[in-house]
């Protein structure tokens, strides 16, 4: 066999190289390491070793080759990323390019070369290109596997969505379907799972425009067709639901998306170094949560927590997160963060280590809060605006008990209902429901039969409030958008128990004669969507100026960055240091006092309303917003107390930001 070593491989171009290396030979590496490899493998790799060419002053390692990253797994649309990001590493190590200016010129020649291999691969493989048709997908339609795991199918949602993945697993997976060409662009991830299963596996469940979804799944997929006039019916509803989504929805999306930019752009720079904060913020990294039919309900946010710095109780040092740091799961860690106070002196700046090392991929000159405004912005806005190439079979949240609501209630195999458990009618509990959530209460009594109502009309029921003669309980019922209501067997009940009315104009049930075998309140099946996202962005950012008291603290802060960082991953996979600055930028000194500015490391914090936020912090950011009319003719808004520099002043008084720029030049 021959034998090569990688410099003789470096020192040659790919042209050179292209006729003249062996099919198979052993290349050695600089450190000594061997590789069995083949020319085609080598030839590929050499494309992206131009880069290594100009920098050669690294250690070449088997890791630089792709041969590493196609050994378990086949060639994807990510591997050329993995292999540059192998020796884009090591080259900013060697060559000391701490920080993104100094990687310009690297940067421009990953471009340069991976826009090269794509033409050199276009034209020297024209001859090994195909495409895929019909019968491609009828192969896979008619695999004997995937015919019997439809036909044994049961109707639910749990079922169905195991179904899909075993489905999606055979065209991954089975030997049989090797040579063909869907099977081998779902392996190599040039088309998106969920349509490849839409067409040769199953539709599953269809949502309605309000995203309620329908009671019967589709059991067929593209390539057998829509035999049925309910499936045709059902399914036509995701053309109107894209149509509806690009108008209203994706209005509503861009709007909120510009408010969040604005507010955000008070987070001007990034500053490369550490300032020396001693606040961090606790962070607990979970595990994966899996249910008992092993699908991960709530995966580890440990891959998104990647780049942020830890305090490591070992070392009593800083250490950059990874995915690969296992040995954190289940344990709570310390963050440096800017939401817990960074004490760099650039009042509209934070240091690279608060930041994280997502630092390093910041542009200079960049305005880092409008950068990770937009990066979350043009997500939402894309799912919304791509909802018919996105939508796959709708799935909705189970019923999941914590400690407080397991020692009311109990649920069954469906869980989307809930039941009370009768040792709570032994302890002689009430039951009370807001006013707010039972607005139609009153008209329930003049149906005759509410079975062959819709019930979703008679309460939108968020929390339950469970008390006795010396207990008090609230139990938060709903989940994500979908709001519980009463059952027809509850409803049945009040309308011959009646109800009171206390104190609070809220509605108390006695459930003493309640039959706890029957369901108590009803969770409607309607799917989270990336609409619904948006709406829950919104309020947890915008607030109201009725809560202005309660978020501004520094406790309210913590807490809100946690539940808008789940809340955002539930539906999508961003990075905590983009949710934290969005927070950072939302944070005021004091609201109360009107004192906007973004706190440091040991000033007071809290969490402002984004109304009152911009307005107090700068009249120029009102511009860009609304009311500005308003504001100018508001003589307070011309004797500020606390306001700092914005970077769009200089619309508002050009020649003070001029004047002033120019003697710090």
């Amino acid at each position: 066999m021959d034998k090569l070593h990688v410099r003789d491989i470096i020192d040659s171009t790919t042209n050179e190289l292209w006729n003249t290396l062996p099919k198979k030979f052993e290349l050695t590496f600089d450190n000594g390491e061997t590789i069995i490899t083949r020319n085609k493998t080598s030839l590929l790799t050499s494309l992206y070793w131009d880069i290594i060419r100009h920098y050669s002053n690294i250690t070449i390692i088997p890791k630089h080759h792709i041969d590493t990253y196609i050994k378990n797994e086949p060639y994807g649309s990510n591997t050329h990323r993995k292999l540059i990001e192998s020796f884009y590493v090591d080259i900013v190590m060697a060559y000391n390019l701490s920080i993104p200016i100094l990687r310009d010129d690297l940067d421009k020649l990953i471009f340069v070369v991976n826009n090269n291999a794509y033409n050199v691969l276009s034209t020297k493989l024209m001859a090994y290109m195909t495409s895929i048709d019909i019968l491609d997908f009828i192969e896979i339609s008619d695999n004997e596997k995937i015919v019997d795991l439809i036909k044994n199918s049961e109707l639910d949602q749990t079922s169905v969505a195991n179904t899909s993945e075993k489905i999606l697993d055979v065209v991954l997976k089975d030997p049989s379907l090797d040579n063909n060409r869907l099977a081998k662009a779902t392996r190599y991830k040039i088309v998106r799972d969920n349509q490849v299963i839409q067409c040769v596996g199953i539709r599953g469940y269809p949502t309605d425009v309000d995203s309620v979804m329908f009671k019967y799944p589709i059991m067929t997929g593209y390539v057998k067709g829509l035999k049925s006039l309910y499936d045709s019916m059902t399914e036509s509803r995701l053309a109107a639901k894209s149509q509806l989504f690009a108008t209203a929805p994706l209005s509503f999306s861009e709007y909120l998306s510009r408010r969040i930019q604005l507010l955000s752009m008070s987070v001007e720079n990034i500053h490369y170094g550490d300032c020396g904060s001693q606040k961090y913020l606790d962070c607990f990294i979970n595990e994966d949560v899996i249910d008992e039919f092993g699908f991960i309900i709530k995966p580890s946010i440990l891959p998104l927590m990647e780049g942020k710095y830890y305090l490591d109780k070992e070392t009593n040092s800083l250490k950059a997160l990874s995915r690969h740091d296992k040995h954190l799961i289940g344990q709570w860690i310390k963050i440096r963060s800017p939401v817990a106070g960074c004490q760099h002196p650039d009042p509209h700046g934070i240091c690279s280590v608060c930041y994280g090392d997502l630092s390093q991929n910041i542009p200079p000159n960049c305005n880092i809060g409008h950068l990770n405004a937009s990066i979350l912005g043009q997500i939402i806005a894309q799912l919304i605006l791509s909802v018919k190439h996105f939508e796959k079979s709708a799935d909705i949240s189970y019923i999941k008990l914590d400690a407080r609501s397991s020692k009311f209630f109990y649920i069954d195999k469906t869980r989307d209902k809930y039941y009370i458990k009768p040792e709570v009618l032994k302890e002689d509990y009430y039951v009370e429901i807001s006013k707010d959530d039972l607005l139609n209460l009153n008209d329930i009594l003049h149906v005759q039969d509410i079975s062959y109502s819709d019930i979703s009309r008679t309460s939108n029921i968020s929390s339950v409030n469970f008390f006795n003669s010396y207990d008090s309980m609230e139990i938060t019922v709903k989940i994500e958008n979908r709001l519980g209501v009463l059952s027809p067997e509850f409803i049945d009940y009040i309308k011959r128990k009646k109800w009171i009315i206390n104190n609070k104009y809220n509605y108390v049930f006695n459930i003493s004669d309640w039959d706890t075998r029957k369901p108590f309140i009803i969770l409607p099946k309607k799917h989270f969507n990336n609409v619904d996202l948006s709406k829950a962005i919104e309020t947890i950012i915008k607030g109201s100026v009725t809560q202005l008291r309660k978020r501004n603290t520094e406790e309210a802060t913590h807490k809100t960055l946690w539940t808008l960082f789940e809340l955002v991953n539930s539906k999508l996979t961003v990075n905590f240091a983009i949710i934290e600055t969005i927070m950072y930028a939302s944070m005021v000194v004091d609201a109360e006092q009107k004192d906007t500015r973004l706190p440091k490391a040991y000033d007071r914090k809290g969490l402002g309303v984004l109304e009152t936020t911009l307005t107090d912090r700068s009249l120029s950011g009102l511009l860009a917003y609304e009311g500005i009319a308003k504001e100018l003719v508001n003589p307070s808004s011309f004797f500020p107390i606390h306001r700092e520099n914005f970077i769009m002043d200089v619309y508002i008084d050009p020649y003070s930001v001029m004047r002033k720029h120019n003697k710090q030049t």
